[in-house]
């Protein structure tokens, strides 16, 4: 219910305003805002002039129509009642690899004797998830770029057979390492750790208890007399994959 009051000039006008602006709902008082507007202004104005004598009982309807709206409004919970949908969310989670925080270069050095093999070592993280049951993983290695420039060593074309670049695997948090004596080439690429099915980084069971995992690499570069003084270097490609 609603009930305004303007200000006019004409005070022949004051009321009639004020009377077209009382409302009712069909929904609370069983008739439409029209009817009541016609029957209050039949009941109180006699053309634009106000039935002053009947100002009081104007006054009580207005009054009474007021608390049988309140009444009313609060006779309907129904309106205020909350309302719950349910919804059905889906997640697939799939096996996946990831390998980060590799060193930009590996320096290789050698100690002790003369003509000692380079050494260098490489450790890298990775976090990996593999499929239950059938799933596996692996870590590899690849050399993409042989060492350049020529006359010192090579992958693809050693100046002495037997000149190679190899490497050895010391850990691997998740999964296991490569056994022995690895040779990186140009053309196939290397195992540095396989992973099993079921298995993922962190959390601990059938993952790992480490997040994120280590992995460690040992490189050894045949030290040949016949490679020429100066600066090498080598492009080697590391691969994870999961499924």
């Amino acid at each position: 219910m609603q009930l305004r009051i303007f200000r006019h000039h004409n005070p022949a006008q004051t009321y009639r305003p004020l009377l077209d602006s009382f409302y009712c709902g069909e929904r609370y008082f069983g008739c439409s805002c029209m009817d009541v507007i016609i029957k209050v202004r039949k009941r109180f104005l006699k053309g634009d002039m106000i039935l002053m004598p009947n100002v009081k009982h104007f006054l009580g309807v207005i009054v009474a129509y007021g608390l049988s709206a309140l009444v009313t409004l609060l006779a309907m919970p129904a309106c205020m009642e909350a309302q719950t949908a349910s919804q059905t969310m889906q997640a697939n989670i799939s096996p996946l690899g990831l390998l980060y925080n590799f060193s930009n270069s590996v320096a290789l050095s050698k100690a002790g004797t003369v003509f000692n093999t380079f050494t260098g070592s490489l450790t890298f993280n990775y976090r990996a998830r593999t499929t239950k049951s059938t799933g596996a993983g692996s870590i590899t290695v690849k050399a993409t770029a042989d060492f350049s420039p020529a006359g010192g060593p090579s992958i693809g074309t050693p100046p002495t057979t037997g000149d190679k670049l190899t490497y050895t695997c010391s850990s691997a948090s998740l999964g296991t390492p490569c056994s022995g004596t690895q040779t990186v080439s140009l053309t196939t690429a290397a195992t540095v750790l396989t992973i099993p099915a079921t298995s993922c980084t962190g959390g601990g069971g059938t993952c790992s208890g480490s997040d994120p995992n280590t992995g460690t690499v040992n490189f050894l570069l045949t030290n040949d007399p016949k490679y020429k003084t100066g600066s090498y270097s080598a492009t080697l490609t590391f691969t994870i994959s999961a499924s």
